[in-house]
């Protein structure tokens, strides 16, 4: 009898060629908006202006010019935060040879980045205000929550639905302070409400050639144009967003890079370090609405 596989010694470990992270790894806020520039400071400075409201402007000949001061500019600031994170093996565990990875201390790098991305993605849209810092205290930089004070929709603490009134209540108000929204951002909850509330706006229809029924929104064309709806998992039910992404950006003091830690033990030691703030010009030029209670609305 020849001899099976049952009995087989020394056979190889049979392992898939991907590792999975389940863990979610987006920042589609960060993603979007990208650099700008680079601050010198660790209170970065940018300066703002507004054109004055169109008046009815005729003048008889001859006249005297009427010279008005223009103003001056707007300093607006923030804050260099500084992100970090570290990670360490050992060098038995550098030397062992793996599966699926050549090099443990590479894999561990990139992972330290997907965190560190999504660590600026919560300070984006959740850090309402500026820490200066000091000797014992961190700096924290100032997100979302924190500049957009103009078109803010609240409900005194009290939570209501997300309506399509409410949406385009703060796309005309943007719209009026002359922003130009490219980006609604909502919470997964909050997607589904908007998929449900904007059926002319959504592929909401049944394609009898494919066999399938879509029932999403991924772009808006309302009265004020068109925007991008996207998904942000690390944004409260509470708030919607909408964007002028042009103005905002995020400013390196240190842009992010490795640092190999001393060698203090039989262990290699790296650490992923930046220090950038978050620019948002114009803040006029987009909206937050708030005190939202995530609640479904009836299909229809």
């Amino acid at each position: 009898m020849a001899l099976t596989q049952y009995n087989a010694t020394g056979k190889t470990f049979d392992l898939g060629k991907l590792i999975t992270i389940i863990s979610p790894s987006d920042a589609p806020i960060l993603n979007r908006i990208g650099s700008a520039g680079k601050a010198t400071q660790v209170v970065h400075h940018w300066e703002e202006d507004e054109l004055p409201k169109p008046i009815d402007n005729a003048h008889v000949e001859g006249e005297t010019f009427n010279v008005e001061n223009p103003g001056e500019t707007t300093i607006k600031d923030n804050v260099c935060q500084i992100f970090h994170k570290g990670f360490g093996v050992t060098d038995t565990n550098l030397a062992v040879k793996r599966y699926n990875m050549s090099n443990k201390l590479a894999y561990e790098m990139q992972k330290a980045m997907k965190v560190l991305a999504l660590d600026q993605e919560r300070a984006i849209i959740r850090s309402s205000k500026k820490v200066l810092g000091n000797n014992a205290t961190a700096r924290r930089m100032a997100g979302l929550p924190y500049y957009i004070s103009t078109n803010v929709f609240k409900n005194g603490g009290t939570a209501r639905p997300l309506t399509y009134e409410l949406l385009n209540d703060a796309l005309e108000q943007v719209y009026e302070c002359g922003g130009d929204p490219d980006v609604i951002v909502a919470s997964p909850r909050n997607k589904r409400v908007l998929s449900l509330l904007l059926p002319l706006s959504t592929e909401r229809s049944q394609k009898a050639e494919s066999k399938k029924m879509v029932a999403t929104i991924d772009v808006f064309e309302g009265d004020f144009g068109t925007q991008r709806v996207i998904t942000d998992r690390w944004l409260p039910n509470t708030d919607v967003y909408v964007l002028s992404t042009q103005y905002l950006g995020m400013v390196p003091l240190r842009p992010f890079g490795k640092k190999e830690l001393p060698k203090t033990k039989d262990a290699t030691e790296q650490v992923i370090v930046g220090e950038v703030t978050m620019e948002v010009r114009a803040e006029k030029a987009s909206a937050r609405i708030t005190d939202l209670d995530g609640v479904l609305p009836t299909a229809p």
